[in-house]
């Protein structure tokens, strides 16, 4: 009797053990926020979360991004945040650093949205989140950043080797170096969009309109990985050359008062869905102006 007694308490630490960590990998996230509703993945550093061989994935996902050839340091890997409201950031050094996760069923998005607050330190063409195959640049891939001269955001959906949508922002003067950007692209049934810093941008086409609605599902069942600062091909891989602050990908897209929304309340103190006792307060002022509201 004294041996399943025993036995039972034993299995009960170890699962009260399994709950204490499972509750640290996420920070109190207010899931209630009208800000996360439809967000798959939330990719952020907060404090105790950093400094390891993971960004965390804030939400239920768990699409922890694994990082890759980093180390601990103003360059490369995890170091203390320039960006407003938030506490850390991941430095890649644009020659071998990447974040990286393989591809999961969550993904698999027909409509959606991707939000990075990046920052580049060069001109010069970066990618900031990608999906690809792993082969031969480039039949099938999703790339987000910034374009082939490093001065305008672009996104590009290629699948089975055909251009799906290559659309870019109009004016080079949207995304200069050595400044932190919060990055948007929006799809759905009724088309794309591109936001630089809270404003829905002027953009030129070069393949597709303003109506195509390619997403992840077009390239979904040939991509192997999600990748942050890199695109996965074995033949030119690019890398970014900055720093990334914050990920979100969403099933939905973002409307324009959301997107402007998501900007401003990212840089306060806490941002949008932590609670104020998850973040230690940046010493960088946010920006002045009025803050929207939730969105319902």
């Amino acid at each position: 009797m004294m041996r399943v007694r025993l036995t039972l308490l034993f299995i009960a630490l170890i699962f009260l053990l399994a709950i204490c960590v499972r509750a640290q990998q996420n920070p109190q996230v207010v899931l209630s926020d009208p800000l996360l509703r439809g967000a798959v993945s939330w990719w952020q550093g907060m404090p105790g979360f950093t400094g390891g061989d993971r960004l965390f994935d804030l939400l239920p996902s768990a699409n922890h991004l694994t990082l890759t050839n980093m180390g601990f340091g103003s360059t490369s890997g995890w170091s203390p945040t320039t960006r407003p409201g938030l506490a850390a950031q991941v430095n890649c050094d644009g020659t071998n650093d990447y974040l990286t996760i393989p591809k999961n069923s969550s993904m698999n998005l027909s409509a959606g949205s991707i939000a990075v607050w990046m920052l580049t330190t060069s001109a010069a063409e970066m990618h900031a989140v990608s999906m690809s195959d792993g082969a031969t640049c480039c039949p099938n891939v999703m790339l987000f950043g910034l374009n082939s001269t490093g001065t305008k955001a672009r996104f590009i959906i290629t699948s089975g080797g055909v251009d799906q949508v290559v659309v870019a922002t109009t004016s080079t003067s949207l995304v200069p170096a050595n400044v932190w950007h919060h990055l948007v692209v929006t799809v759905d049934s009724s088309g794309n969009a591109l936001y630089v810093d809270g404003t829905q941008a002027a953009v030129t086409y070069t393949t597709g309109s303003a109506s195509t609605t390619a997403f992840l599902s077009v390239i979904y069942s040939a991509v192997s990985t999600l990748d942050v600062c890199r695109v996965n091909v074995t033949d030119t891989p690019a890398y970014l050359a900055g720093a990334i602050a914050q990920v979100l990908l969403y099933n939905r897209a973002l409307s324009a008062g959301e997107v402007m929304a998501l900007y401003q309340r990212s840089q306060t103190v806490p941002p949008f869905g932590l609670r104020a006792e998850e973040l230690v307060a940046s010493t960088t002022p946010f920006p002045t102006g009025t803050l929207l509201p939730f969105f319902p």
